[in-house]
């Protein structure tokens, strides 16, 4: 019956309508009060008393059968109770059997319904405030690997981890109502750390934005499969990368190719145009900015002498007329660069 009482909680939230309901001979009733059976009992589906003002629906759930009521006994009140009745033959429809992780995989697809999606946090008491989603993604070879690890070193038993394919892994972290709010890159940092730490695997991490509905982890998910594919914009090395770091290019892609085109034509000549189809130009650029414009560490990063970046930078200043070392130049010259890259 634990299922049954789920069922009417739910038309209770969704409508705001009170549903009793009894078994036929009595034993088992499901109301805040004693039920007052219906003057007529051999109606087939739906009755309104109105000496009673109470409208009376019958139907079977798991092979047994009940009665519901609820307040009312006007037209609106027999449409609401076809509804319920409807609604909880609906949901006594078993459906096919499928694994946790087939049903994690749904729901970050987008396939699962809202039925579905319920009854999964019901029957696994999934608790949460806020969530996000991360997508994984590694050499094929290797990932069934960290799945394994995943699986038995998650932080709580609140995580929801499965494959989404065979290079990508999809991990839903759930916030209980007792915790902080988690960051969301931070986490992924942190969990980046740990599988290299243990498995000695690199793997690259793309991060949805939060939501507060389950049905909505698709949404999270594209956005963190969204964050890897963009990647490729900024010529960016790290291995996690956040949907919100390119709401810009996201915004950018929506303007007409011409008009993006007359933006550069507007500030860059032949030879600044030549230097934006650079591969190593580029790359030296995004790496400066990975490294908060500190020279030192990108050239680190780069393997390259200092003096050799000061040589690329004093370069690119002198064709585009950007100081790149200076933070205004620097994002001036990061937009041209994913502008070049959408509009060619």
């Amino acid at each position: 019956m634990k299922k049954l009482n789920f069922i009417i909680k739910n038309v209770k939230l969704k409508t705001g309508i009170d549903v009793m309901v009894h078994s036929v001979d009595m034993k088992y009733i499901l109301a805040d009060e004693p039920i007052i059976l219906p003057n007529k009992s051999d109606f087939l589906q739906v009755y309104a008393s109105k000496e009673q003002n109470r409208t009376f629906f019958k139907f079977r759930y798991n092979e047994n059968d009940y009665m519901g009521s609820l307040s009312g006994a006007d037209k609106v009140a027999e449409n609401y109770a076809y509804l319920i009745l409807s609604l909880i033959e609906n949901y006594n429809v078993e459906p096919l059997q499928v694994t946790k992780s087939e049903m994690i995989k749904k729901i970050v697809s987008g396939e699962a319904s809202i039925h579905e999606v319920e009854s999964f946090t019901e029957e696994n008491e999934v608790i949460f405030n806020n969530f996000f989603c991360l997508a994984i993604s590694q050499d094929k070879a290797k990932i069934g690997e960290t799945l394994n690890y995943l699986n038995k070193n998650k932080r709580t038993n609140y995580d929801l981890i499965t494959a989404y394919d065979d290079k990508t892994i999809a991990y839903i972290k759930l916030e209980p109502d007792n915790e902080n709010k988690i960051q969301a890159e931070k986490f992924a940092l942190s969990l980046y750390s740990e599988i290299y730490r243990d498995l000695g695997e690199k793997v690259v991490i793309g991060v949805g934005t939060n939501k507060s509905r389950l049905i909505k982890a698709n949404t999270s998910f594209n956005e963190a499969i969204i964050a890897l594919k963009m990647n490729s914009f900024l010529y960016n090395n790290s291995s996690v990368h956040s949907y919100t770091n390119f709401m810009l290019i996201r915004l950018l892609e929506d303007l007409p190719k011409y008009r993006l085109k007359e933006i550069t034509a507007n500030i860059l000549d032949e030879e600044g145009e030549a230097l934006f189809a650079d591969e190593e130009m580029l790359r030296t650029a995004s790496v400066l900015m990975e490294n908060n414009l500190n020279i030192s560490e990108a050239s680190r990063a780069l393997y390259m002498h200092r003096n050799t970046l000061t040589y690329r930078l004093d370069k690119i200043e002198k064709v585009t007329n950007l100081n790149i070392r200076n933070f205004h130049d620097a994002v001036t010259f990061r937009i041209l660069s994913i502008i070049k890259k959408i509009a060619d």
